[in-house]
């Protein structure tokens, strides 16, 4: 924790040299007086920094915008296996009702077969 306030801390101060720096060199420019390499060196590294956070910036969107969009397939998925599990149901359900009606047949079936055979002995002893 320590060492990431301090990374933090010194990059803060970085930053702000930097930006010192290059606000005395734009103002030489600025006069029209001619730069040295160091000072060249620093607006090329302020201009590079700035496009660093520029791509940084929309590194940070892009990852944004896909982490939302995978919050939102993750609910979609989450009301799919909701109305699966309300299917699931069901289908439990009826498959009962289909046990009930097949058994309630098999029962019918016993009893006519029962009452075939009540009828064709009668009809064999009369």
């Amino acid at each position: 924790m320590v060492s990431v306030l301090i990374g933090v801390a010194t990059e803060q101060m970085v930053s702000k040299a930097l930006e010192e720096a290059v606000t005395r060199v734009s103002k030489k420019l600025a006069q029209g007086k001619k730069l040295t390499g160091a000072e060249t060196a620093i607006l090329f590294l302020s201009y590079v920094l700035k496009k660093v956070d520029a791509v940084d910036k929309g590194v940070d969107d892009l990852k944004s915008y896909v982490d939302a969009r995978f919050e939102s397939i993750e609910k979609r998925i989450g009301g799919v296996e909701q109305r699966i599990g309300s299917l699931e149901k069901r289908i439990d359900g009826i498959e009962h009702r289909i046990d009930l009606v097949y058994n309630e047949v098999s029962s019918i079936k016993t009893d006519i077969i029962k009452i075939m055979r009540e009828l064709l002995e009668r009809e064999h002893v009369v």
